[in-house]
């Protein structure tokens, strides 16, 4: 285990916030995560960090196989044009590498600089898998614990909900 993993494993055990641990080989795309997915009986779950020209940062949350338009997403934000973030950003704000970028590294943004964004199908799932921040683990969650123990732990209370 990994020790961003580590901390987030405190974490979620110190706030008495449930999750199914399984480590897999290392994961880079969502079809690399699909078999794992599947055999869990989980719709994968992709996960994206981007930025505007204002430097103001979102996070996506989306279903794995959804085609995104940055465009159209940006619009729904009412922000500028979009584009992914830098892999430095990514370590600095998430503490996370390329492919694993993930709402769990929220525990690090203790200065509220990325905003959620969730798409409206992912909250009607009844369980959520994500990385750790590192690539060769993943977490299950009901989504009851994500959405209302995990986000309100980490002083999300409100992210956009948008339709991809």
């Amino acid at each position: 285990m990994s020790e961003v993993s580590q901390d987030i494993a405190t974490f979620l055990l110190e706030r008495n916030i449930g999750y199914i641990r399984h480590t897999h080989k290392p994961i880079f795309t969502v079809d690399d995560g699909r078999d794992i997915a599947e055999h869990l009986g989980i719709e994968p779950c992709k996960t994206l960090l981007l930025v505007n020209r204002k430097s103001q940062y979102y996070m996506l949350l989306t279903k794995g196989d959804g085609k995104i338009s940055l465009t159209g997403l940006a619009r729904q934000l009412g922000s500028s044009r979009l584009s992914l973030a830098s892999t430095e950003a990514l370590d600095l704000l998430l503490h996370a590498t390329p492919g694993a970028a993930s709402p769990l590294g929220l525990i690090f943004d203790s200065n509220h600089m990325v905003g959620l964004c969730i798409d409206k199908v992912i909250l009607q799932q009844k369980y959520i898998m994500v990385h750790p921040c590192v690539n060769n683990e993943s977490y299950v969650f009901t989504s009851s614990d994500f959405f209302n123990h995990f986000l309100s732990a980490v002083n999300c209370r409100e992210f956009k909900v948008i339709d991809i």
